[in-house]
This record gives structure tokens, sequence and C-alpha cells, in this order.
């Protein structure tokens, strides 16, 4: 059964966590992103990495970076499924 849900990227700079990016199936988006591969093509050919980018400043003014570098750690699947 595929659960759809979300995939979490965690900031380096200042911690915070991006769940942003909605997948259909949470688990082989998590073995896709994994293996370098893209998306299958009902999802719109697109892909994630392992890495991302954070807009660190969007939390408090008194931040010392503007952008952080975020890692791939996971996805959560959706509960209502």
């Amino acid at each position: 059964m595929n659960k759809g849900g979300v995939l979490v990227y965690r900031c380096r700079a200042c911690g915070q966590c991006d769940r942003s990016i909605r997948v259909l199936d949470a688990m082989l988006a998590t073995i896709l992103i994994s293996q370098g591969q893209r998306f299958p093509s009902q999802w719109g050919g697109t892909s994630e990495g392992l890495f991302g980018m954070h807009n660190c400043k969007q939390r408090t003014p008194s931040d010392i970076v503007d952008f952080g570098l975020t890692d791939f750690i996971g996805a959560e699947v959706d509960l209502h499924e």
C-alpha cells in the first residue's frame, strides 16, 4: 500500500526542519532519493536530492547566516491514510 507524506530536511545552520515537499509514496521517494534517481513520470519526473537550501532569516532577524544547507533526514507518512 502506497502512503503519501512529506519529505523532511533539517537545516545545518539553524536546526529547523522543512516539511514543504509532498510526495505520493513516502517510502518510494525515500528510496529514490537515497539512490539518486528521478521520481516517476506520474509525479512530474522531478527529483529531490539529499541536500537543499533553507532561508534561515525567516526564523529570527538575529540569525547569523542568511541561508543554510539542509540534509534529507527522512519522510513522514500521512496519518489519515
